[in-house]
């Protein structure tokens, strides 16, 4: 085998990768090293997750479809059968929550598709390459490619460690007198205390002026005799 043949062949993994001199890395060995086999493998990985999360899709919805219909049906046959569908829908989506093959068929296909596309446009010298001469242009490439599977792997990662929960942007605002409950998922439910307000005494009634006496009329004289 040549010496450029060896250059070219991908390595199997790290321990089979030879220390490097600084800045020794050409263009063609990092497509040959780097893009032809990460490419490669976000590939088969983007085929089997949207393989996955549709052959699930798919037994959840022709599962949660034929319950309905196997409820109306008399027989013990038939009711075992609808545990067991309702049993297997309810397995299909617990392990779609934990697997996230929909989540992981996006990432891995959109990065697979931006290192197609930094590729060509990187030998074309078109796009963010345009107008560099070779050593930065393939500079610029390596940190573009590198970002774009740096941030794949950022991302497949929170989604496949980070436990779904409720986030809201303001925390509610409790009132006086409200209780806030905070659940086992860490869900904070906030519920009015149930307080009847305090009986205001009621008003007195108006108490009747006392009528005003009028003055007496006044006393004719009595002549002298």
């Amino acid at each position: 085998m040549s010496t450029s043949e060896t250059a070219a062949k991908p390595a199997g993994n790290w321990t089979d990768r030879s220390p490097r001199a600084f800045g020794s890395l050409t263009p063609e060995e990092y497509i040959a090293q780097r893009i032809n086999p990460i490419r490669a493998w976000y590939d088969r990985k983007a085929s089997e997750a949207k393989r996955n999360h549709q052959w699930m899709r798919a037994c959840t919805v022709v599962g949660g479809a034929l319950v309905p219909v196997l409820t109306n049906i008399d027989g013990s046959w038939a009711k075992t059968i609808t545990t067991g569908i309702s049993l297997l829908v309810l397995v299909l989506l617990s392990l779609e929550s934990v697997f996230h093959y929909r989540e992981q068929w996006k990432n891995y296909r959109s990065t697979e598709q931006t290192l197609e596309k930094e590729y060509f446009n990187f030998v074309a010298a078109e796009g963010a390459y345009r107008g560099l001469d070779e050593k930065k242009a393939f500079l610029e490439f390596v940190d573009r490619v590198e970002g774009a599977i740096a941030s794949e792997n950022s991302s497949t990662l929170n989604v496949m460690t980070t436990v779904n929960e409720q986030k809201t942007d303001k925390p509610p605002q409790v009132s006086q007198g409200d209780v806030s409950v905070t659940g086992g998922t860490g869900t904070t439910v906030v519920m009015a205390a149930s307080t009847t307000p305090a009986e205001e005494p009621a008003p007195a009634p108006p108490t009747a002026a006392a009528p005003t006496a009028s003055p007496a009329p006044p006393k004719p004289e009595t002549p002298a005799p």
